[in-house]
């Protein structure tokens, strides 16, 4: 009995999810490459290119943070690829930084003219910023920027502002979040 009893524990422990807190505190610099990698083994034939600029290296998040904001990345790497109306060639410039208490983290890219219906942008933009209707989250099938915000607002409990901005030929994704709940 003894050894059965060893043995089941044993298999139990396989099936345990192990906590978030057990990552080390890290920098972003981190984050961004295990999304990029990540996207890239998920994605061979893609051909995505990321840039790293002004990605401040001070900023420590919070090890139990790490799974989260690889999935963010990851949504908005995918983005890039679908919604920019590039056939090849996709380009993401990915900077973070301090402002006074918050994180300012951006995902930048050039699209095909036109490819982008501003109003629809202007519509995403405000139910982010007064995410009432957490329903739509099931309903969305698109941008991935309501289950962004989910992650922020609900799995890491954190204080966020989601802004999308449309130029010409670029879109830009700015997520500003208070440091306490994320970072150091």
């Amino acid at each position: 009995r003894t050894d059965i009893s060893a043995e089941l524990k044993n298999i139990s422990e396989w099936f345990r999810c192990t906590q978030s807190d057990s990552f080390m505190d890290y920098n972003l610099s981190l984050a961004t490459e295990l999304s990029y990698q990540t996207y890239q083994h998920a994605h061979p034939a893609c051909s995505l290119k990321c840039a790293y600029d002004q990605i401040d290296k001070n900023i420590v998040f919070y090890g139990r943070t790490l799974r989260s904001v690889v999935d963010i990345l990851i949504i908005l790497l995918d983005n890039v690829v679908k919604h920019s109306g590039l056939s090849s060639n996709h380009y993401a410039k990915i900077s973070a930084r301090k402002e006074d208490n918050l994180l300012i983290l951006s995902v930048e890219n050039p699209i095909s003219p036109g490819c982008i219906d501003t109003s629809h942008i202007m519509e995403i933009t405000t139910q982010l910023g007064t995410w009432e209707n957490r329903d739509i989250i099931r309903r969305e099938g698109g941008s991935g920027l309501y289950k962004v915000k989910k992650i922020l607002s609900v799995d890491l409990n954190c204080t966020n502002q989601i802004a999308l901005f449309c130029k010409e030929d670029s879109f830009l994704v700015e997520i500003r979040v208070e440091l306490g709940g994320v970072a150091h």
